[in-house]
């Protein structure tokens, strides 16, 4: 991986090749050089990967059981009965069972109940199958039926051979595919004595400026496969650099489309595999590291007294089809992390004078989170400024208090996002013109075929593009050389493919450059803006699993264009030390680091702001905006941001002056850990301050969320101080830290966030109008709802860990909705996969997935 402090913009320079590049001779050649062998080895372990991985099924965790339990069955018939007649009139018998039996049947089950669960998700798992439940029970078979019972010793002899000798050979093959083997082929020594080229029978190599071509296979029996790369390439290195495309017509071969680095794909990316259509997509995250733990490993006693760490990953994931074991997969683009200054609390870690402000370190790592994929998709050609913002969809909104909203648009005459003065919102269709129709720079998707032109004595067809077949692996050995024998008819050289794509129609008449119809709205002006999208995970989730969680979602979504994807890593410790975790949550440490968060993202040039917590991410979060000081109803996060359209005439001397003030967009708590006293008299106020769209995801039946309860009454009771909030302690929370109290948690008690009409709250806060809900939601008479979308997921049924307490980036219902409140901005009651139930409350319309027509 290349130096950090490489310029990412230099190699976004490195485009995919032009017209004038591709109308070059191509040279044919059988020499491999270094970079292409390196290119192939890269994309073929990419292939080994996958297939040693596997993908992920739902166990047949009752099938192997019933296995397990017939072993043990046939043992003890194997081991343990003996039947006794004693002579005379009567008729004795007795079972007699040895140790032997008497292990299969108390150790055997004891060792499966244990184990199952720990190698069921390992790439281990086959093999563990294998020796632990399907060697004993074929081999308790064999042995009684060659031996019988009568020489059982023998026989238990013979099979604890077989068993042994079975087992180091499973044991043996499964190190060699997972490790020896793969490392192997990576190595510098294969390459010195086998190399590529012998491996896999490559035999002609075309090349150009920016295109690689190479034909491969044809020996043993194995069908000749051809494979290209073409895209930006590194005039330093000779590797693939930039956007550029791989392709692979092997039925196992991918279509691999997207960014590379240093000659390995990065994010972001799109791979399809070619015979079973999978798809991988890859997401760019950017992560702020404000703990002492490792990358990978939380300590349990967390701390954050070192300077935070700032870094760009690159997260790979399954989307579509088979999901493959080996996937989430994350990597970084720095060797070695940014370290920041300490800014806020400089006294505790002095900084040096390599570390850099958190502006610098953003302003340096958003250069990575820019790279568009679909800006490569569809390269505008020498077009005016106007043509390449023209948009196929756009959504206006009327309900915000301060004016019309059109959705990634500024009005003319103000420069907001906002127009309370506009009357009337003018949309004009316009279909682009030759000269402003946007193309696709490189391989074209729409029916373009590529060929090489190959020796006669070795004719392969080389076909088409992306989206579409590359071989015909149907084809017989005398049609295609058929198809090479009879010219270029059927497929046209490199050149001519790129004049297709530039032209009127391709060689099977389809019209390339038909214009698509575009929108433009009068008098209101495109902003290329992006927004940022702010993650703060829950507990016992290192920044690695955060970067793989979240990578996972956005990657499931189209929000990888138009947010920038954050990770607040902050000190989550471990589930035994839950109480550290929501103590590290609320100290001013914490709450410091993300303030330096938010003031790097408003001076970078962020305007608009969305937060996603989880669990206990969610006291991280509130913490932030909850007023330490006395007497203050604002923090010093909160004053990073403007006020809610609802609370915009509040005294201006209540807020300090602050420039680059952010908009805050959405906050989404999912499955908060949170009490919900204390959300309801104060916690609530101070984030609707700041935000009018507030969503809490929630399960009746978190089971996660039920032992939070159970702990944190134990420790009010043993007189533990409840973390949450302890400047804003109420003298009844006070009392209560002295008896035990089963502490209702947020996420889980999700019917509860109204007042009662007839209740006077202890705390002005929940008191005000501007925090109910309007007229518009049904809500009973008795009860004085919050402003706030609760979204009740208990009766969802896929895609759900066995406790219910995550689903966000896996659930498809959930996925879609949380892209909706993101993109749209749209309250619970206007999106359409969600049904009222009463007051705040709403469910989703989803029929459970045992339910068929």
């Amino acid at each position: 991986m290349s130096n950090e402090n490489s310029s990412p913009n230099n190699e976004v320079s490195a485009s995919p090749p032009h017209a004038e590049n591709n109308q070059l001779q191509s040279q044919t050649t059988d020499l491999l050089t270094n970079e292409q062998e390196k290119l192939f080895l890269a994309m073929k372990s990419r292939q080994l990967e996958r297939e040693r991985a596997g993908v992920k099924k739902a166990n047949a965790i009752s099938f192997h059981l019933f296995v397990a339990f017939a072993s043990i069955v046939v043992a003890v018939l194997f081991h343990g009965s003996q039947l006794i007649i004693w002579e005379g009139s009567t008729l004795h018998m007795t079972v007699e069972i040895d140790l032997e039996a008497w292990l299969w049947l108390s150790v055997y089950p004891f060792i499966i109940l244990v184990t199952f669960d720990i190698f069921a998700s390992k790439k281990w798992f086959p093999a563990y199958l294998l020796i632990v439940i399907y060697y004993p029970m074929i081999l308790l078979i064999l042995s009684w039926l060659i031996y019988g019972r009568t020489d059982y010793e023998t026989g238990e002899l013979f099979r604890d051979i077989l068993w042994g000798v079975f087992t180091v050979l499973t044991i043996g093959a499964t190190l060699f595919l997972h490790y020896f083997y793969p490392k192997w082929i990576k190595s510098k020594e294969f390459r010195s004595m086998i190399g590529a080229k012998c491996f896999w029978g490559i035999y002609q190599v075309d090349s150009n400026a920016n295109s690689w071509s190479i034909a491969y296979g044809g020996h043993c029996c194995t069908r000749r496969r051809a494979c290209q790369y073409q895209g930006g390439i590194s005039q330093e290195t000779g590797r693939p650099d930039g956007f550029g495309e791989w392709i692979d017509d092997a039925g196992n071969g991918e279509s691999l489309i997207g960014y590379w680095r240093n000659g390995v794909p990065m994010a972001p990316f799109r791979s399809t595999v070619r015979k079973s259509g999978d798809v991988f997509n890859a997401a760019v995250l950017m992560y702020y590291h404000a703990t002492d733990d490792t990358f990978k490993k939380n300590k349990s006693k967390p701390t954050n007294i070192l300077p935070a760490r700032m870094g760009i990953a690159s997260v790979e994931c399954s989307v579509q089809g088979a999901f493959y074991k080996h996937v989430p997969e994350v990597r970084l683009f720095f060797d070695e992390p940014i370290t920041v200054k300490d800014e806020c609390m400089e006294s505790l870690s002095p900084s040096s004078n390599s570390h850099v402000s958190t502006t610098e370190a953003i302003k340096k790592c958003i250069p990575y989170l820019a790279l568009d994929l679909d800006s490569f998709d569809m390269e505008s050609s020498a077009a005016s400024t106007d043509n390449e913002n023209l948009k196929t969809s756009i959504i206006i909104s009327s309900d915000d208090p301060r004016g019309v909203q059109v959705e990634g648009h500024v009005n003319e005459m103000t420069g907001r996002h906002c127009s309370p003065s506009v009357d009337k919102v003018v949309v004009q269709v316009v279909r682009t013109g030759e000269d402003g129709r946007k193309k696709r720079a490189g391989i074209g998707r729409q029916s373009i075929i590529t060929s090489m032109q190959l020796a006669p004595a070795k004719s392969t067809y080389f076909g088409r593009s992306y989206d579409n077949d590359i071989s015909h692996n149907n084809d017989s050995e005398e049609e295609s050389k058929e198809k090479v024998d009879d010219g270029v008819k059927d497929t046209p050289d490199l050149a001519a493919t790129t004049d297709t794509a530039n032209g009127q129609k391709d060689e099977l008449g389809t019209s390339l450059a038909e214009s698509p119809f575009h929108l433009k709205v009068q008098d209101w002006i495109p902003v290329q803006e992006k927004e940022a999208l702010v993650l703060i995970p829950g507990l016992a989730n290192s920044i690695a699993k955060s970067l793989l969680c979240f990578g996972q979602f956005i990657a499931s979504t189209k929000l990888s264009g138009r947010i920038y994807p954050v990770v607040f890593g902050w000190p989550t410790a471990s589930v035994v030390t839950y109480r550290y975790a929501a103590a590290g949550a609320n100290n001013t440490r914490n709450v410091a680091h993300f303030l330096q968060l938010m003031e790097g993202l408003a001076a970078s040039g962020i305007k608009r702001v969305h937060f996603l917590s989880h669990s206990l991410g969610a006291q991280s979060l509130i913490a932030a905006f909850t007023a330490v000081d006395e007497g203050k109803k604002y923090s010093h996060v909160s004053n990073c941001f403007h006020l809610s359209p609802s609370f915009e005439n509040d005294k201006k001397e209540e807020r300090e002056e602050k420039e680059n003030r952010m908009v805050c967009k959405s906050i989404t708590l999912l499955n908060p850990d949170y009490p919900v006293n204390e959300f309801v008299n104060h916690s609530f106020a101070c984030i609707r301050r700041v935000c009018d769209h507030i969503t809490i995801v929630g399960d009746r039946n978190d089971a996660v969320l039920y032992y939070s309860s159970v702990v944190n009454g134990v420790c009010n009771r043993w007189k533990h101080k409840n973390p949450v909030a302890p400047a804003n302690a109420r003298p009844e929370q006070e009392e209560n830290q002295r008896r035990f109290d089963y502490e209702l948690r947020l996420g889980r008690e999700i019917e509860s966030l109204f007042l009662p009409n007839n209740t006077i709250s202890s705390s002005k806060d929940s008191t005000d109008e501007r925090l109910l809900i309007h007229n518009t939601f049904r809500s009973p008479a008795t009860k004085q709802y919050l402003d706030i979308d609760v979204i009740d997921t208990t009766n969802l049924d896929v895609n759900l860990d066995k406790v219910r307490h995550s689903a966000y980036n896996t659930n498809p219902i959930l996925v879609r909705d949380l892209e909706d409140i993101i993109l749209s901005g749209r309250r619970a009651k206007s999106r359409p996969s969600l049904l009222h139930r009463e007051g705040n409350v709403y469910s989703y319309s989803h029929v459970p997935s045992f339910v068929t027509l």
